[in-house]
């Protein structure tokens, strides 16, 4: 579609034209961890949808803050999405979940439990791997 057919409101993330895909690097923030290797970080973005595929390996920790993923490629507009994550050495005995973080560029990471309590740094050398699909205004 050369001139795109709008879906309401204003902007390119309402044509159906918007279309765009590629890589991103995500990095963790706070703390002392990092990701050591990035096996495969890649975005799809169609109109106001991301989504991201993700999966890094973690390095070792000296300290326990909470986990975050920063530097997605797209500001999320709300708590708006949750995926579930693979995580090699999540001893809390729960899933664990990513929930994106209200205009950020950031995911944080929960074990899926009635608390829904931070995961914490301490999981050392494993990795990530999850999909998530949230929603931009970008």
């Amino acid at each position: 579609l050369s001139s795109g057919v709008y879906l309401g409101g204003t902007g390119a993330a309402n044509k159906l034209d918007d279309y765009e895909e590629g890589t991103w690097t995500p990095a963790i923030g706070g703390g002392t961890q990092t990701i050591a290797t990035i096996q495969q970080a890649r975005y799809t973005k169609i109109g106001r949808s991301v989504t991201l595929n993700v999966y890094c390996n973690q390095s070792t920790v000296t300290n326990s803050v909470g986990l975050v993923i920063s530097g997605m490629p797209f500001t999320a507009s709300s708590y708006n999405a949750t995926g579930i994550v693979n995580f090699s050495t999540n001893s809390s005995g729960s899933p664990v979940l990513c929930r994106t973080v209200p205009n950020s560029a950031s995911l944080n990471f929960y074990k899926c439990d009635v608390n829904q309590v931070s995961i914490i740094q301490t999981q050392n050398a494993g990795h990530l791997i999850f999909s998530i699909t949230y929603t931009t205004d970008q």
